[in-house]
């Protein structure tokens, strides 16, 4: 028999940087009276770690309620996003990851308030809104690529996942692979958040498991996807990403095709998502990649096994999707944590979340 897809919490919590009740009101009254940047000078001055930003779309403003695919991915607008990175050149030492290279590799220190900025996946609109903006502030961002989707036409599996789920026609959608029945709802709201409970439930299973059921969704919902709603979920190309390069921007790798790799059983298939991304980055850009950022990235998407493949294939640091600093001297770097930016986060939980992370960060395990 198959369950409803209803209700269903999530497993991994992601973290994200929210404006949660008490923590936001906090975060207001800290940047108000200016004792956010005051104590975060202090913090500075006794602490020295390395804060990563993550991010994954910038877009203008967003109709969420007719916008085609995964609103979550959306970390910010153009102007949200101009703003922090605003506050990043004013307020911190943005470094590059050859610079965190070289000091996982020497033992020297990065400067006081490094932060680095990353962005997960390869949509072109980190090309066109998110480039300028970090060029503008002379800000060298990281860019995550999951390598078999750059320069194509297929969409990232997820933003197929929530496409289908948002446009079907359909009341009830039966995936065997997954042994339950999905029910979308009639409005918005409903079919994002079974979207969202079946993303989940795809991250949970088998790499096998999940392949088979996004072809189970995608046979039996009948949905196209129409051209002008394609766009909104387009990736960069090789040229835009070549392009970036010479403007100072850094990449690394986010595997072949976004799997979750500690749910690939196959070495020979691990072997494939990282040392085929490795090659690809290296022939398209000169130059071999430092880093990985694990795809999903919480606690449950990598492990011992996917950490020494990593390192095997040649990335000399790796990133998790999991919330926290990295304290010199104690850096894991192939467990390196990021601060995700939402769509949502507000100019004070953003100023606070980087000045006073031991306060305003929840960290995942």
């Amino acid at each position: 028999s198959f369950r409803k897809l209803t209700g269903m919490p999530m497993k991994e919590p992601v973290p994200v940087i929210t404006p949660l009740g008490k923590r936001e009101r906090l975060a207001q009254a800290f940047v108000t009276s200016g004792l956010a940047r005051a104590v975060g000078r202090l913090r500075s001055a006794m602490v020295r770690d390395l804060r990563v930003l993550a991010y994954h779309r910038v877009l203008p403003d967003l109709d969420e309620r007719n916008y085609p695919f995964d609103v979550e991915l959306v970390s910010a607008s153009v102007e949200g996003f101009d703003r922090q990175m605003r506050q990043v050149a004013r307020d911190f030492h943005p470094v590059s990851v050859e610079q965190v290279a070289a000091s996982l590799e020497s033992g020297r220190a990065l400067p006081r308030r490094a932060v680095l900025v990353t962005f997960d996946d390869g949509f072109d609109d980190n090309h066109q809104h998110a480039f300028p903006v970090l060029r503008r502030h002379d800000i060298p961002g990281l860019f995550f690529l999951s390598t078999g989707y750059i320069g194509g036409h297929d969409l990232f599996w997820f933003e197929q996942v929530v496409h289908i789920v948002l446009r079907t026609r359909h009341k009830s959608l039966h995936l065997p692979s997954l042994a339950l029945a999905v029910e979308p709802g009639r409005d918005t709201k409903s079919r994002r958040q079974a979207a969202r409970l079946l993303l989940d439930r795809m991250k949970q299973t088998s790499n096998a498991g999940r392949l088979q059921a996004i072809a189970e969704l995608t046979e039996q919902a009948e949905v196209p996807v129409q051209q002008d709603e394609r766009r909104h979920s387009a990736t960069m190309t090789w040229d835009h990403v070549r392009e970036m390069a010479r403007g100072g921007m850094n990449f690394g790798s986010h595997a072949v095709t976004h799997p979750v790799l500690s749910r690939i059983s196959d070495p020979t298939e691990l072997r494939h998502e990282l040392s085929d991304s490795f090659d690809r980055l290296t022939q398209e850009l000169g130059i071999a990649p430092r880093a990985l950022a694990y795809p999903v990235g919480g606690g449950h998407a990598y492990d011992d096994r996917v950490v020494v493949a990593a390192r095997d294939a040649g990335y000399s640091m790796a990133f998790a999707y999991q919330a926290g600093v990295n304290r010199t001297g104690r850096m894991d770097r192939y467990r390196l944590r990021r601060l995700a930016v939402e769509r949502y986060t507000t100019p004070s939980m953003f100023t606070c979340t980087l000045q006073l992370p031991e306060i305003f960060v929840r960290p995942h395990a």
